[in-house]
């Protein structure tokens, strides 16, 4: 919050990162690859994280790269 109250970060990076997929209708989401390490909130939270210009890439990277993102998670 002091971040947002010095504007080094924007009210909708805030929202993000305070609700995080919590506001997404499930059954409007992108589908959630197969990975039995990605739970559905975690994919949720990332496809509400992805509406930020700094992760706009993020869920193209996971389902490029799922392997790699098995090992980060891990």
């Amino acid at each position: 919050k002091i971040d947002l109250q010095s504007s080094r970060l924007k009210f909708d990076e805030f929202q993000t990162l305070i609700k995080g997929g919590a506001s997404i209708d499930a059954s409007t989401a992108p589908p959630k690859p197969p990975y039995k390490w990605l739970q559905n909130e975690i994919w949720l939270n990332l496809v509400e994280l992805s509406k930020l210009y700094q992760f706009g890439d993020i869920l193209n990277s996971l389902n490029r790269a799922g392997t790699a993102w098995d090992t980060w998670f891990k």
